[in-house]
């Protein structure tokens, strides 16, 4: 629910390690699907992004500030949006993703608008305990393959709601990510998303993410 977060380590093929923050902001309506508005920074803002994720686990949209040094900002949607996860998870299940995928990034004085089509294969592969600072947990193993090689194996865990440990492929170097802390608002339940809170309406602009009033709520500006 609003107010969720959870730390991870991530770790690079270099050795280089960093603290990676997620935090559930807000609820949403987009185009009358609820959705909750994720926010994950890093200490120095390199990976800053929200997510607008719906209460079964359903990708719509990802919003990201910055671009590396550039003054600009990018938005990705997906239609339909992207199946995450399957809960409740069953050993051997397996679902496709096919969505589109529609970026506009926008820099000070252009914008440019691209359509990709995002395939993948995501299946349950086991249950398995995982050990982590944060405690040790009992997570499903996921697997997403693109082309029938495997991209990404991730950990969830019902009980906590969330993913404890992934380990991500991208040519042929893997990055870890493992949970280190949480803090939860309302009691550890199956899933974090509350399905009985209000949506908040949202004002996107170039940097910034406003409420409807008008109250500045969260800043993305970065300081590269």
């Amino acid at each position: 629910m609003v107010g969720d977060s959870w730390t991870y380590k991530v770790i690079y093929p270099d050795g280089e390690t960093f603290l990676l923050s997620e935090k559930v902001e807000a609820v949403q309506e987009l185009n009358g699907t609820k959705t909750y508005v994720i926010l994950r920074d890093d200490a120095h803002h390199i990976s800053t992004e929200y997510l607008w994720i719906t209460p079964d686990w359903r990708e719509v949209k990802t919003f990201l500030p910055s671009i590396g040094n550039l003054d600009a900002n990018s938005t990705v949607t997906y239609s339909p949006p992207i199946r995450l996860f399957h809960i409740p998870f069953t050993v051997g299940e397996t679902w496709l993703v096919n969505s589109s995928m529609t970026t506009v990034t926008e820099l000070s004085k252009s914008k440019t608008q691209t359509v990709s089509l995002l395939i993948e294969v995501r299946k349950v592969v086991g249950l398995e305990d995982v050990s982590t600072p944060a405690g040790t947990f009992r997570g499903f193993k996921i697997t997403v393959s693109v082309n029938q090689s495997v991209s990404e194996v991730s950990w969830f865990d019902t009980a906590l709601g969330q993913v404890v440990s992934g380990e991500y492929y991208n040519d042929q170097e893997t990055v870890s990510q493992t949970i280190v802390s949480y803090s939860e608002v309302a009691p550890v339940s199956s899933s974090f998303f509350a399905l009985n809170e209000a949506p908040v309406s949202w004002v996107e602009t170039s940097r910034k993410l406003y409420v409807q009033q008008g109250t500045p709520l969260l800043s993305s500006e970065n300081s590269l």
